[in-house]
């Protein structure tokens, strides 16, 4: 009866949806072979996915301004990005002038201009 129609329709449109999920990443799939996929896919490894982290392209030299106080660590503004850093000179307010000295993987070195 009228349970079933909409049990129905509701399973019906799921399955649509799942469809055209598998349809997209199918053709992702396939994209993913192609020259140009490669470049795209590549492209977006490179920027790191799901890291809750900007991904960190090259900031040494760069200048910025602290957001949080540093003391020493903290959060620091580079090109409208915002990071954890560690200050080399210790205790800075938010609001200083910084430059980047230096970074690894997880860490901006950074020093009061």
């Amino acid at each position: 009866g009228m349970l079933f129609s909409l049990v129905a329709g509701v399973l019906v449109f799921l399955g649509g949806i799942l469809f055209g999920l598998i349809m997209i990443f199918v053709q992702f799939k396939l994209f993913e072979k192609t020259a140009l996929g490669k470049r795209f896919f590549l492209k977006s490894s490179i920027q790191g996915g799901s890291r809750p982290t900007p991904s960190i392209e090259n900031l040494s030299g760069k200048s910025g301004v602290a957001l949080t106080r540093l003391n020493p660590t903290g959060k620091v503004k580079i090109e409208g990005q915002s990071y954890e850093a560690y200050s080399r000179d210790g205790y800075l307010e938010a609001g200083d002038p910084i430059q980047v000295i230096s970074q690894d993987s997880l860490k901006i070195t950074i020093q009061k201009l």
